[in-house]
């Protein structure tokens, strides 16, 4: 269902006021009436295009109160409102926040001050006032966000990475997509393509290449991070090492089950690095015995050894993509897994 808002109530987009209607002057106003007329759903679209009559821009009379161009600030306000009222309508106690551009700034600035929000999924975030990049620090939740190379409205070098840098979340991934543009990551607005017919570079790909292109790791995120299908944490993953139409930055790995035994931390034993080129390196306790067996995608064992403290693999010349692993000691086993590039 559509929730719409209109963040210029007062008819003046001069105005910049946080207050809610019906607070006398407010600027923010909710024109849906979700008690009677919101349905229960899996996914809400959230509508700031709406003069201060509560008209959407293809009805007649609408008249434009610049909403959908009003101040970070209040997109971020009426963003939590619209998150209230899924969860009232929906008896959940999570939701997973999508934006784009604009949107996606509004998604950082309004994750950092709601704990209902599970993950974070962005389609070329715009760097916004107040920053985005500076609300990233504080966000910790799962994050995955899209960025276009040839974006030339929100660059990938001013917006998009800067924010996975800054994002506090231990699992985060930018997906950049080859020939990719800004406008093509929603469907067309006259609004948006008129835009960015004025800079360059230009998309090389479609639209339908690129949406193709989202989607293929947009389920299997949603799946592992929504239902906790292992198989797709792992098609996410792996489907990204070999990749060629894209270029990423991640720190995690999807789905990673580790039986009861050794904590992955610096005072027990550490695996490092992850993604590993070269030389995948173990590093146990003192005088401790181990066992490490390592399984490939097809789950054939590779290696089947035993060492003392620390061990280290050479990977050169191994196959990109997912590997496994098996660590044993005293009758403790600790399964885990790591990426190969």
């Amino acid at each position: 269902g559509d929730i719409d808002i209109c963040l210029n109530d007062n008819g003046s987009n001069l105005s910049s006021n946080k207050l809610i209607y019906p607070t006398t002057t407010a600027d923010i106003a909710l024109y849906t009436d979700y008690v009677n007329n919101l349905v229960v759903g899996d996914f809400y679209f959230l509508n700031f295009d709406i003069d201060n009559f509560g008209r959407i821009r293809s009805q007649s009379g609408f008249s434009d109160v610049l909403s959908n161009e009003s101040a970070i600030v209040k997109q971020g306000v009426a963003l939590n409102i619209a998150i209230q009222i899924v969860l009232q309508k929906t008896g959940r106690d999570k939701v997973i926040i999508m934006g784009h551009s604009m949107g996606g700034g509004a998604s950082f600035l309004a994750a950092q001050l709601n704990s209902n929000i599970k993950t974070l999924v962005n389609f070329a975030p715009a760097e916004t006032n107040p920053s985005a990049i500076t609300a990233a620090a504080s966000i910790t939740i799962p994050s995955l966000i899209f960025a276009g190379v040839n974006d030339c409205v929100t660059p990938p070098n001013t917006n998009q990475i800067p924010m996975y840098n800054g994002l506090g979340s231990s699992c985060k991934t930018l997906i950049s997509i080859i020939g990719a543009s800004h406008c093509q990551m929603s469907n067309s607005n006259s609004l948006c393509n008129f835009g960015e017919l004025t800079c360059t570079p230009t998309a090389t790909i479609t639209r339908s290449v690129q949406h193709a292109k989202i989607f293929s790791y947009l389920r299997p995120w949603l799946d592992y991070q929504l239902k906790g299908i292992c198989t797709q944490g792992n098609l996410f993953d792996t489907q990204l090492i070999g990749d060629t139409s894209v270029t990423y930055l991640k720190n995690c790995i999807q789905c990673n089950p580790l039986e009861n035994g050794f904590s992955n931390t610096i005072d027990e034993i550490v695996f490092y690095p992850n993604p590993v080129k070269e030389t995948f390196v173990i590093n146990g306790l003192n005088f401790t015995k181990y066992q490490i067996k390592i399984f490939d995608l097809n789950l054939r064992q590779l290696i089947d050894s035993n060492f003392v403290e620390n061990y280290r693999i050479d990977t050169s010349k191994w196959t990109i993509g997912m590997y496994f692993y098996e660590l044993i000691s005293d009758g403790k086993i600790k399964k885990g897994k790591f990426i190969k590039q």
